[in-house]
């Protein structure tokens, strides 16, 4: 039974584990991978995104991420819409999915991706809000990525398929993750695990 975790910063080969500058060099070793610039490490920008157009070359590479914005971090929010808006421009121009951080800036992710208007997926991940913002999300078009903290509710409304799971930095395994998760939404292992794949072929290896 296969268990992709869509976000993880642990290399795996049921995976996509997340890279950034601060990481210093790029992985050698057979996996799946995403670059981006993360809103908490937003030093030596043009730098950065010299690495980044590198790094997106990597030939395991399957998504663009994590980045985004959070209204927790350091730097000015100008200065995060700026990168994140970047980023959002490289993944497609790279047609990779964008992976993506937020922190109490919905409405700023909704506004940039009207601007933008997309064709590749933007999945939020670590999604804990409640339904109400989901819904929102959702209208919007993103796809929400669920980890080992979630409102139950949420989590047993969003449609099939728009939903995906991930590790991110938990001490779980993913698989434990799939378990709590079809636990959570009444329905049998098998039947979550077949539907999650579809999507992740849908959008990581179309």
């Amino acid at each position: 039974m296969k268990y992709f975790d869509i976000h993880t910063h642990t290399p795996s080969n049921n995976g996509i584990c997340s890279f950034f500058r601060k990481d210093s060099v790029l992985p050698t070793a057979q996996g799946y991978y995403a670059f981006g610039i993360h809103p908490w490490f937003l030093e030596d920008v043009e730098e950065q995104f010299l690495w980044l157009a590198k790094a997106v070359h990597h030939p395991r590479v399957l998504a663009l991420g994590e980045c985004g914005l959070d209204k927790l971090s350091k730097f000015p929010l100008e200065l995060q819409i700026e990168v994140f808006r970047k980023c959002a421009e490289l993944s497609e121009k790279m047609s990779l999915p964008l992976i993506i951080h937020n922190v109490r800036c919905t409405d700023h992710l909704i506004e940039i991706k009207r601007d933008l208007k997309p064709s590749v997926p933007w999945i939020i991940h670590g999604f804990r809000g409640k339904l109400a913002l989901a819904n929102e999300c959702l209208r919007h078009g993103f796809y929400l990525s669920f980890g080992e903290k979630f409102q139950e509710d949420t989590l047993r409304n969003v449609p099939i398929e728009r939903l995906l799971l991930e590790t991110d930095e938990s001490l779980l395994e993913i698989d434990d993750i799939y378990r709590h998760v079809a636990e959570t939404r009444g329905v049998s292992l098998d039947e979550l695990t077949e539907a999650l794949e579809i999507n992740v072929r849908k959008l990581f290896f179309k």
